[in-house]
């Protein structure tokens, strides 16, 4: 039996989605293919626009044959923290394949990148730290020391320090680069496949031609919610996604379940209220982060307000965002001694598991395969297996649940419907 994975967010399943599940299974003859995927919250720092269970319906529908959770404090976190804890659970599971869409699917070139950065040399930590004095956001900063370094280490690969910085801006080549880099330090057997990415870009808002990112599709449904028309009435919308998620999204328009930052707002105002300075520095927020939040809360209304007001030229708005949604969530900062404890890949192995959401019922052998072959608990049910669970591994769990009910106390809040409590949440099998 051959496995593969692929480290997503399905901000809806859309149809790129479902020709990369396809191409995994042609370039890989695997048997099977595995989704790790972040569950109602996304790395952008947002809530999902749909639940996590009806993003993993939607997955298993488009042709993912089973679907376990990133842990919420990783799918919140930076790409390295994203692309750590994703390739070492595929690892930990004992997948054959991690798989994943890249600008330029070159395994030559995103290896060399993330063996650079891997060992830190002398010139690109020289060269990085010059970018951060300079004011540079962390990943421009990044990037410009790794294009000089690549460039001068192998021009063959990259002829043109120009040519290695639009190499590694891209989204899905940097995330390629954080997998390897996971991959690399675990000494993991996973073997990586780079695949191309198609359709219009990730940023795009655009929903002609080609196959639409999530931007344009989330673009275009808020677009209806506005506008208070029918989706199928958004040009390209309906055609941008398959009929699962096309459905799902009807449904949870209808029943005014959609989610988006600024549903936060007032818990997050009201939590700040009760900080100050040296408060949001001892729980890891860096200092100068959050004098801004502190200073910019009185001028903005919305969560949304708040991040473009604090953002700036080293603060990029997603790293905000991400910081305020944790803040939210009381998860731990990855600055913090909790939350540094589990950013290493080497470290990681001891607070993950693979919380399975759903599977087709063809996938069924998967579950004792991973048993057998993993080195984690699969948590299938999460009254049966919690309790089973280590320290490390409950803690982890228990920022997920905690997540979950902060997500459906505000789909309650929104929809006037009561939430289902997720241990009565049973596994999808389809």
């Amino acid at each position: 039996m051959k496995t593969a994975a692929v480290i997503t967010e399905y901000n809806p399943f859309h149809n790129g989605h479902m020709l990369q599940a396809r191409l995994v299974k042609e370039k890989t003859g695997a048997d099977y293919v595995v989704a790790i995927m972040s569950g109602d919250f996304v790395q952008r720092g947002a809530p999902a626009i749909l639940d996590k269970y009806d993003k993993a319906a939607c997955a298993l529908s488009g042709g993912i044959d089973l679907v376990v959770e990133l842990p919420v404090s990783f799918a919140l976190g930076s790409a390295d923290a994203f692309a750590s804890a994703g390739a070492a659970i595929a690892s930990a599971m004992g997948i054959d394949y991690l798989c994943f869409g890249c600008e330029e699917p070159d395994l030559g070139k995103l290896s060399a990148a993330a063996a650079v950065q891997e060992e830190e040399g002398n010139e690109f930590k020289a060269l990085l730290k010059e970018g951060l004095k300079a004011g540079l956001p962390f990943a421009a900063a990044n990037g410009a020391a790794l294009s000089h370094v690549l460039h001068e280490k192998d021009p063959s690969l990259f002829p043109s320090e120009e040519g290695a910085a639009e190499f590694i801006k891209q989204p899905n080549n940097i995330l390629g680069i954080a997998y390897l880099r996971s991959l690399q330090a675990l000494h993991s057997s996973t073997v990586p496949v780079a695949l191309p990415r198609t359709g219009n870009a990730y940023h795009s808002l655009s929903l002609e031609g080609g196959n639409p990112s999530a931007s344009a599709v989330r673009a275009g449904v808020w677009e209806a919610v506005s506008r208070g028309t029918a989706l199928s009435e958004i040009p390209g919308l309906k055609e941008a996604v398959p009929a699962a998620t096309f459905k799902a999204l009807e449904k949870a328009m209808e029943e005014k379940r959609l989610q988006q930052a600024d549903d936060y707002s007032s818990i997050l105002f009201y939590l700040l209220e009760k900080e100050t300075p040296e408060s949001l520095q001892a729980k890891g927020i860096r200092k100068d982060l959050a004098a801004r939040i502190l200073s910019c809360r009185g001028e903005a209304a919305s969560f949304s307000q708040l991040a473009g007001l604090v953002k700036n030229r080293s603060l990029t708005y997603a790293s905000v965002s991400r910081t305020l949604m944790r803040l939210i969530l009381e998860l731990p900062f990855m600055g913090s001694p909790e939350g540094k404890k589990h950013s290493l890949p080497e470290d990681l192995k001891s607070s993950l598991y693979a919380h399975v959401l759903g599977l087709r019922k063809e996938a069924r052998p998967l579950l004792s395969w991973f048993s057998k072959r993993g080195s984690i608990p699969l948590v299938t049910s999460l009254a049966g297996d919690v309790p089973r669970l280590s320290e490390n591994q409950h803690t982890q769990i228990s920022h997920g649940l905690s997540a979950t009910r902060i997500y459906r106390d505000i789909e309650k809040a929104i929809s006037g419907s009561p939430a289902i409590d997720e241990y009565r949440q049973k596994l999808l099998i389809m």
